[in-house]
């Protein structure tokens, strides 16, 4: 193997690692990307339509209804008709919802810390510049 393809592959091995994390025992499963993602949407604009949803995402319409029914039927989020117009129907985060991200972001926080203090500071100053030498290559339009 030449070196070009261990970096790709070292690089979807920890990118895959980090997705798969195991659960804490008694914890709830964590919630696919798609979910979060639109979480943290509503928590950033407080109420959205679908569409406005999927736009800011980019992604199609459809697989966003689809999301959204079953973050419903989870409890995670509201669907409400708009007063002044009853087409229109506003999504908000429910309770449920908002303690979703609360517990998202302090396991987040926890495997941080957890990584950062399984390198040195050097280690950690080399991954970081080589990791931004990377972006930097590949063109970061984040």
């Amino acid at each position: 193997m030449n070196q070009e393809k261990d970096v790709m592959e070292l690089i979807f091995r920890l990118s895959r690692m980090l997705r798969r994390r195991p659960e804490p025992q008694g914890e709830a499963q964590h919630p696919p990307r798609s979910v979060m993602r639109i979480l943290r949407l509503l928590e950033k604009n407080e109420t959205m339509r679908s569409g406005d949803v999927a736009k800011a995402l980019d992604v199609r319409a459809g697989s966003v209804t689809t999301t959204l029914s079953k973050m419903e039927e989870n409890d995670l989020i509201d669907r409400e008709r708009d007063s002044s117009d009853s087409r229109i129907v506003n999504l908000s985060l429910t309770e449920k919802g908002k303690e979703t991200l609360m517990k998202s972001r302090r396991a987040f926080e926890g495997r941080r810390k957890q990584i950062n203090e399984a390198l040195t500071e050097e280690e950690r100053s080399q991954f970081i510049a080589i990791g931004e030498k990377l972006i930097a290559f590949l063109g970061d339009d984040s």
